[in-house]
């Protein structure tokens, strides 16, 4: 359930996950720097919630974590109807092919390798962030398409209906009608 779209027009809420509190506080600081807004979670299970009920533009997770690492979070994230949209870019320090492969099968959008440059996060973060505000706002334009044929359907079924029903008739008496019109054609 994305947020209404007034609330689009504000900055965008990243959701940080990290058991490591100096990386919270660095992170948070390079994206409010960046005009984003920043809630975080210390673990997987909190994260959950979070997201669940401040429905974030997009999330930031890290992979190691203890009780519930990052993997497992992400699999509920998209097991969620809630939170199954919101993008998922894992930060982490496992650099094997197979997690990053993982990852994606998961569900991620992207793949961030810690430490991180500060303006490729920056980047990639904005880049997912209008991707799924682009996809909130074509989603929003097909509803009301939707809406407005289905009031244009609604409206022509009236004047359709009667336009039918005289055809049906004179298709039914043809005979009839063509009669009439020749009579008074001749009687002109």
């Amino acid at each position: 359930h994305p947020r209404p779209l007034n609330m689009i027009e504000k900055n965008p809420l990243i959701l940080i996950v990290d058991d490591v509190t100096r990386n919270l506080q660095v992170l948070g600081s390079f994206l409010r720097e960046a005009q984003f807004d920043v809630s975080a979670a210390t673990s997987g299970r909190q994260a959950l919630e979070i997201a669940a009920d401040v429905d974030p533009d997009l999330i930031l997770l890290d992979i190691m974590m203890p009780e519930m690492d990052g993997f497992e979070t992400c699999r509920r994230f998209k097991d969620n109807e809630k939170t199954r949209d919101i993008p998922v870019i894992f930060l982490t320090a496992k650099t094997a092919e197979e997690d990053i492969v993982h990852g994606f099968e998961l569900g991620a959008v992207d793949y961030i390798t810690k430490p991180f440059q500060r303006m490729e996060l920056l980047e990639r973060v904005r880049v997912h962030v209008d991707l799924r505000r682009s996809r909130l706002e074509l989603a929003r334009t097909v509803r009301d398409k939707d809406k407005l044929f289905s009031i244009i359907a609604h409206d022509l079924r009236g004047p359709l209906g009667s336009f039918m029903s005289i055809a049906d008739y004179i298709t039914e008496h043809l005979d009839e009608v063509v009669e009439g019109v020749l009579d008074a054609v001749v009687g002109l």
